[in-house]
Formats: C-alpha cells, structure tokens, sequence
C-alpha cells in the first residue's frame, strides 16, 4: 500500500499499516490538519494565517479576497467557503445565492462557526448561536434558550450545538433521525 492510501484510509477511519505521523513529514500534517476539501475544491489555512483554495471554482469559492489576513479557521460549505479572522470577524465568499455569505450585520465577535450545505452557524463570544444562509429545513431557527453553547457543528441540512451543560441540541432536516438526540445523552 503506498502513503497516499494509507492517508486517505486514515482519514477515512482504516486503521493503517503505520501512523499519521509516519505517513506524512510534519508541515504536510499540519496541512492536511488546517485543509478542508468539499466534493471538488480544497482549501487550506497557510502557516501566515492566509488562505490557499483550489479545484471547481465555477462559482467563486476560491477567489479568496484580496488582502483576506489573519485567519485562524477555514472551512467550506457547498460551493463556499467561510473564514474566521483573528479579530473574531467572519468572512465569506463563493456561491451566495441562498444567503450563505451574507454575514449578519452586528454579528459582533465570533469565537467558532460551522459551514453547512447552505448555511453557516457561528458561535458568538456570548455564547450565543446565529445562522445564516438557506432556511429551507429549519437549520437557522435557533431555538430559544439554547445558551450557553460551547461548540457548533453543521450538516447539510442541519444545524448541532454542544450545550455548557454538556448536552446536545440538534435542529433542521430531520429525514434519518440526525435530530433526534437520544434521551439521557450527557456528558458530551
């Protein structure tokens, strides 16, 4: 088996032959660790806080702005891709044709987000949670008194937040159950 199976295995979850870190020389893992690669674009966060994309572009996605610096996260939706910068702003860009970079104005400072299919889900520094984008299934609705939150996750279609009191809460598209947290679920 060559490196780059064993990589995709281990990113898959196949137990390889030889570790990671065996695999790959340290500024390769590190790359792999701040990449994110949607069905046909990849974007990576460089070791100068910029952002490198590449691959289908037909609608964007990896035209990153010009002077875009100081990115600590980057992560991509469906023919997006979201940015958060040093000063706890948001950047979008890409396909926007569902709202999905359009940044709520007064947003204020955002410690963490999540890209959906077509929505964008931030964890705000009081830790509260704001969508954005395509609401077609309910993934924005933030249902009340969710706060405090300490993490949010994105689907396709829908939306996660790890509570502070270490239980899960789950809204949107709900066709397989992806919604339903199970009863007694604590401790996450």
């Amino acid at each position: 088996m060559n490196r780059l199976t064993e990589v995709v295995n281990h990113a898959r979850g196949v137990r390889p032959s030889r570790s990671a870190a065996q695999l790959l020389p340290h500024r390769a893992l590190a790359l792999l660790a701040a990449s994110i690669a949607t069905l046909a674009s990849t974007n990576a966060l460089r070791g100068d806080a910029t952002v490198a994309c590449w691959g289908y572009n037909a609608l964007g996605q990896c035209n990153v702005p010009v002077g875009l610096a100081n990115v600590t996260v980057v992560a991509a939706g469906k023919d997006y891709t979201v940015a958060l910068k040093g000063d706890a702003t948001v950047a979008c860009w890409g396909d926007n044709e569902l709202g999905q970079c359009n940044v709520p104005a007064g947003l204020g400072p955002v410690t963490a987000f999540a890209a959906g299919g077509y929505h964008t889900v931030a964890l705000k520094g009081d830790a509260t949670v704001a969508c954005w984008g395509w609401n077609g299934t309910d993934q924005c609705n933030v249902p009340a008194g969710l706060a405090p939150v300490i993490a949010v996750a994105a689907g396709e279609l829908h939306t996660v937040a790890l509570k502070g009191d270490a239980t899960v809460a789950c809204w949107g598209w709900n066709a397989f159950g992806q919604c339903n947290v199970p009863p007694g679920l604590a401790n996450v």
